[in-house]
């Protein structure tokens, strides 16, 4: 007999505490794999399915802070920040961008959409 997946797949990770009182409680998955995609070990149902978003964009930044691009363009927090980040396109966005562009020695036309 198969069972119903769990309805809340989360499990608690951990709680903080302040003066001896629970303050909050985190909780999420956690699924390791290794290199062939052998699940190695869970926390909660590993076969459930998540749209992590925007959670993940500062995943999206590791490459560039990894493979030396941040230093060797000189990059900076401010621009480190916005590979990191979900925005809403204003002046100072795409200034930003634009000089991230411009220190790669990228330009606009660089760009491309995924979609």
């Amino acid at each position: 007999m198969t069972r119903a997946p769990d309805p809340w797949p989360f499990r608690p990770w951990m709680s903080v505490e302040r003066g001896g009182l629970p303050e909050s409680f985190h909780q999420g998955l956690l699924v390791v794999v290794d290199d062939t995609g052998r699940i190695r070990t869970s926390l909660g149902d590993p076969s459930w399915r998540a749209f992590v978003r925007s959670s993940l964009k500062m995943i999206q930044a590791l490459p560039v802070v990894d493979s030396g691009a941040a230093d060797a363009f000189g990059l900076g927090e401010r621009l480190i920040a916005l590979c990191c980040a979900s925005h809403s396109g204003e002046p100072f966005h795409v200034e930003a961008a634009r000089e991230i562009l411009t220190r790669s020695g990228a330009d606009e036309a660089n760009l491309h959409c995924g979609a």
